[in-house]
């Protein structure tokens, strides 16, 4: 927690005590923060320590009632995030409170505040506007990346698996190929060759990891391709396209999620 804000380290304290000691970690976990609030000089850290506490552990017990079922549906902490993490990505702009470039040399590496929730950097510009201004284009590339290399590189494997067998040795001694070299090195290479951007970024990404989801999709396909399932969906006379799609596909899912 060392360089961590003081309002976000003590958050994430009190939120591991109450976790892992469910009674008595709670009350320690309400009764800090309000202490440090107390005895500090900036007493809205401690406040702010235990709204994050409160708000940590309502997520952990929210449930879901459905209309239609009378079974609770519980919400994993990590889905909450999730969501509030593409939430900032959509309206982070909205509620920037600074301009993220904006250079203030008279509040240079302050330290977290009420004027600025997570400080300054070293030009004086607000690290909280930046993040929420940073946070779109990063999840558009590491969904637009994941995206690239789970469907070509799922197409390659089940090709190479099932498809004709100088196919599938052309395929894998490609992908072997490709998984000698650091993904790091390829996309250095990629880069200089190709205009800077997002886009660019995206594909070059996507396309290093092709052979992580081809190699994944390759061996799962072999263990299904020579189950009854796939077996009786030949023999009904569906052609190979029908097969990949209701039999190979939904049953290989697993492994590549």
């Amino acid at each position: 927690l060392i360089g961590m804000p003081s309002w976000l380290a003590l958050g994430i304290w009190t939120g591991v005590v109450a976790q892992f000691v469910p009674t008595i970690g709670t009350y320690i976990a309400i009764a800090l923060p309000v202490l440090v609030g107390l005895l500090t000089p900036t007493p809205w850290i401690g406040f702010a320590a235990l709204a994050w506490a409160l708000l940590y552990q309502q997520v952990e017990n929210l449930t879901i009632e459905p209309k239609i079922s009378s079974r609770a549906v519980d919400v994993h902490p990590a889905v909450a995030f999730a969501s509030v993490m593409f939430g900032a990505a959509l309206f982070g702009p909205l509620i920037s409170p600074y301009d993220p470039y904006q250079i203030n040399h008279l509040a240079v590496n302050q330290a977290s505040s009420a004027a600025h929730l997570l400080g300054t950097d070293e030009f004086g510009r607000d690290i909280l506007s930046r993040l929420l201004y940073g946070i779109r284009p990063t999840v558009t590339v590491a969904i637009g990346a994941t995206v690239i290399a789970a469907i070509f590189g799922t197409m390659l494997g089940i090709v190479g698996a099932y498809g004709p067998t100088w196919i599938g040795t052309l395929i894998m001694r490609g992908i072997d190929v490709l998984l000698a070299f650091p993904p790091i090195l390829l996309a250095l290479l990629a880069v200089g060759f190709w205009p800077s951007g997002i886009f660019t970024l995206m594909v070059v990404i996507g396309v290093v990891y092709v052979p992580h989801f081809g190699r994944v999709a390759h061996s799962a396909t072999l263990q299904v391709i020579h189950q009854e399932f796939v077996q009786a969906e030949k023999s009904i006379g569906s052609r190979p396209l029908r097969v990949v799609f209701t039999a190979i596909l939904p049953n290989i899912l697993s492994p590549l999620v």
